[in-house]
């Protein structure tokens, strides 16, 4: 007996074990291509198929098709979901993966806790801004807004010189969230607004020492503009730069700010309250990116 005939002789037995009535049928050989003429369907069985299907040669050891008629639940004989697998994560993602669990078990341990309150200003945030408000004895509404995005670097060395700094090098330093902040004082529907900033002495040169020994933070704080304005800020408002303002109004102005309550105990705890808050939305970011991945 020929090849083609042998074959002829299997379709056919094959044939007569499926029920007229199951639509399995006609899934299944909806999902293979065409095969040569000669393992075509006889006519004659061509009542348990939809016209124009033909059987590929891969059904011929497909395990639905044996003696037994029973199917799967979902009217299919599996064949759609053979290439559907459980997704895994690749070589690349695992890395990622392994390098959050460790670094983010690092970062729990560093955690600190910050209030809602910072002296006598209460504190509100809303993503990566904090805003310090109170009212002053005299009856002006204080805001201190600050952004903590890209405002974390290594902290000062309160006290020591950069030779103390360059003899511990080797240690881990801590990191400190230094942001430029605008100080809004408001009475009788009017603004003062000055824009301040921490000073180069606050950030480590190239050669990883700071240029200046500092007592704290409060000493690194420069106003940068000034701008009397009404409502809202405008792009449009006439600010006025320091660096070409008298010094003794810039002192004023500093003076200014101290009788309003930004003096040294406020800025060194706005720091860090500012480095806790900084902390947390970069943990929250890790397990973010975590569960991003998982995905």
């Amino acid at each position: 007996m020929s090849l083609m005939s042998t074959s002829h002789t299997v379709l056919r037995s094959i044939l007569r074990v499926i029920p007229r009535s199951n639509k399995c049928v006609v899934k299944s050989f909806s999902c293979y291509s065409s095969v040569p003429a000669a393992l075509s369907i006889p006519a004659q069985q061509q009542h348990a198929v939809r016209p124009g299907h033909r059987l590929a040669a891969p059904l011929l050891g497909h395990s639905c098709l044996s003696t037994s008629t029973k199917l799967l639940p979902c009217g299919c004989c599996g064949i759609h979901n053979s290439g559907r697998q459980q997704k895994s994560n690749s070589s690349g993602e695992s890395t990622i993966l392994e390098f959050l669990d460790k670094e983010i078990k690092y970062e729990v341990q560093k955690q600190k806790s910050w209030s809602d309150k910072v002296g006598d200003f209460k504190v509100e945030t809303n993503g990566a801004e904090i805003i310090f408000s109170k009212k002053s004895s005299s009856g002006e509404e204080i805001l201190v807004t600050v952004n903590v995005n890209n405002a974390v670097d290594a902290a000062p060395s309160f006290g020591k010189d950069s030779n103390d700094h360059q003899e511990n090098n080797d240690e881990i330093e801590d990191m400190a969230c230094q942001p430029s902040f605008v100080v809004d004082m408001k009475k009788d529907g009017k603004t003062l607004s000055l824009t301040c900033s921490f000073t180069d002495d606050s950030m480590p040169q190239d050669n990883g020492e700071f240029s200046a020994s500092v007592d704290s933070y409060a000493d690194l704080i420069t106003i940068d503009e000034v701008c009397i304005h009404d409502g809202e800020w405008k792009d449009k408002n006439y600010h006025v730069s320091t660096a070409i303002m008298d010094e003794q109004l810039y002192d004023n102005l500093i003076r200014r700010l101290e009788d309003q309550g930004i003096d040294d105990q406020f800025i060194n705890n706005m720091v860090e309250h500012c480095t806790a808050y900084e902390h947390s939305l970069y943990l929250k970011f890790l397990k973010d990116l975590q569960s991003y991945i998982k995905l």
